[in-house]
């Protein structure tokens, strides 16, 4: 069970959006197969529920490293981490996406913006399992990345709210969501599963602050969006949440 509710809404969601950036950051050379492996270790992890899956999975990465293509095998164990943050397996992802960083860390500085996603999926996924000390950390390594593409700038207001709320900086934490929603809102994305996600934990941070009437707005609008977009997983899970804060009457 996720250590506040603010990071068990916003776990899945966080690496949703992880798994949804493309980067137009410097790839390995060989990236047509390297998105290929990463696809099919994100499905053998999904498929190996006996652990069977998670072997080959291991077995695909070993194979990268081995042939010294760091940059791939850092890409992959990212979608590997930021797929088990989705489904809820926080301790295995934080383990892939530490793993990820060291691995990335052998081909690139350690403040280039290619180790970005992992250290959003580490920082994301020790956040939702209330590790918040080491959870900042990982987000000051994010602060030292140079930010310049608006994806980029997503990543780093996504994880930086949640972070904030959790530690009860309820205003900055409210600056930080709609710094992201704005980003969402000059590339269109304002119905995506990103956008839901954004709204969701601005909801909770409104209800922190007993603005129940905004909140109540923004947990429709996420769970009509995650509908929309057949989530609803997620969407049951905002309804739910909206649900459990019933002693608020307005919601």
């Amino acid at each position: 069970m996720c250590w506040i509710s603010g990071a068990c809404i916003l776990a899945s969601g966080l690496s949703l959006l992880a798994l949804a950036q493309s980067s137009d950051h410097p790839k390995p050379p060989a990236q047509d197969d390297c998105a290929h492996i990463s696809r099919l270790a994100v499905a053998q992890v999904a498929s190996g529920e006996s652990g069977e899956g998670h072997e080959n999975a291991a077995r695909i990465l070993t194979q990268a490293v081995s042939r010294g293509e760091d940059a791939c095998a850092g890409l992959v164990l990212t979608n590997v981490a930021a797929f088990l943050l989705a489904s809820g397996r926080l301790a295995e992802s934080e383990r892939l996406a530490e793993r990820a960083v060291h691995v990335l860390e052998k081909k690139y500085s350690r403040d280039d913006p290619a180790l970005l996603r992992a250290l959003h999926t580490l920082c994301s996924a020790r956040l939702a399992q209330g590790k918040v000390g080491p959870a900042r950390n990982s987000f000051k390594r994010i602060q030292r990345v140079p930010i310049e593409l608006p994806e980029d700038r997503l990543l780093l207001h996504s994880v930086a709210a949640p972070l904030l709320a959790s530690q009860g900086q309820y205003a900055d934490a409210e600056s930080e969501y709609l710094a992201a929603l704005k980003v969402l809102e000059q590339s269109d994305r304002l119905q995506t599963v990103s956008a839901a996600t954004m709204l969701q934990g601005l909801a909770f941070v409104h209800i922190r602050q007993q603005r129940f009437e905004d909140a109540r707005q923004e947990i429709d609008r996420a769970a009509a969006i995650f509908q929309a977009n057949k989530e609803t997983v997620a969407a049951d899970q905002v309804k739910i949440f909206r649900d459990r804060s019933g002693r608020w009457a307005v919601l």
